[in-house]
């Protein structure tokens, strides 16, 4: 299994390597995902947008979709490299007050993705983890 655990490894360092990999990966899903993948996307989107959500079901489906989105560049080494930041990240969970942060923009990745929209489906990766990022760097400032 590749294993992204090191205590060298910082956020940049992760959030470097998900830029790398996501953004392009969305696009690539976009072009790639089948009717089955469907099935799996709308859940997730479903799932978020029906109940107000605990952090620990957010973070469970920041984690599904991810590595969903993976799964449907159909690469399998594209599934590994995303198990692996995914692990890496799992390490710190946010407070409760911080959770409307998690999902940010991540429904647009998935609809563009359903609509085999791949511009967009980058834009909206990018989005995400511009986010993402932001929201780490707040957190480190307010320590």
């Amino acid at each position: 299994m590749l294993s992204l655990y090191s205590k060298t490894i910082t956020h940049p360092d992760i959030f470097e390597l998900r830029k790398m990999i996501e953004i392009p990966s969305a696009g690539l899903a976009a072009l790639r995902r089948t009717e089955k993948d469907l099935v799996f996307l709308e859940s997730c989107l479903n799932e978020f947008r029906s109940k107000d959500l605990s952090v620990q079901e957010m973070l469970q489906i920041d984690t599904s979709v991810h590595f969903l989105l993976a799964k449907c560049t159909h690469n399998p080494l594209t599934e590994a490299i995303m198990n692996a930041i995914i692990l890496t990240y799992q390490k710190n969970t946010p407070p409760e007050e911080d959770k409307k942060y998690i999902l940010i923009g991540l429904s647009d990745v998935i609809e563009a993705i359903l609509d085999k929209d791949e511009a967009k489906a980058i834009k909206a990766m990018e989005d995400h983890l511009y986010y993402s990022r932001s929201y780490l760097q707040i957190r480190q400032l307010m320590k």
